[in-house]
């Protein structure tokens, strides 16, 4: 046996590396585990990013999913979840007039800690105008 964690990277959300983890924890013994891992990710590459493989590959991920059909319910149904929290977050009916003071704030706070920004462009262009030209050979 092995420690599953030692596979989880510091690039996985939460939920892909519960999926990951479900599909270690459902084959591991049966399934050596330089090919565990490889299938694993491989898993993972298709469930979640949709990627395709060879029909052999994808036949053997398609038997191996069926035992993790639980952790794959879970993992569409936070899917789901998020999707909603997302969609009721973006329909806020404040939400341009919200967009508009936090414009307006960013535009006053700009100038207010550098002075106003064409003035300041206009000086740099004025104390380039006064210097001695470079002579050039």
């Amino acid at each position: 046996m092995f420690d599953i964690s030692e596979y989880k990277s510091k690039y996985d959300p939460e939920a892909h590396w519960e999926l990951k983890k479900a599909f270690f924890e459902r084959y591991m013994g049966e399934v050596p585990e330089s090919e565990l891992v490889c299938l694993a990710q491989t898993f993972i590459n298709v469930e979640i990013l949709g990627c395709t493989y060879p029909e052999e590959t994808m036949k053997k991920l398609a038997e191996m999913r069926e035992g993790i059909q639980d952790a794959i319910d879970e993992f569409e149904r936070l899917k789901k979840n998020r999707a909603q929290k997302i969609m009721v977050g973006s329909h806020s009916r404040y939400k341009k007039d919200d967009q508009a003071k936090a414009m307006q704030e960013a535009k006053q706070g700009y100038q207010t800690r550098s002075g106003n920004p064409w003035e300041a462009k206009r000086q740099r262009v004025e104390e380039q105008e006064d210097r001695p030209k470079r002579k050039h050979f």
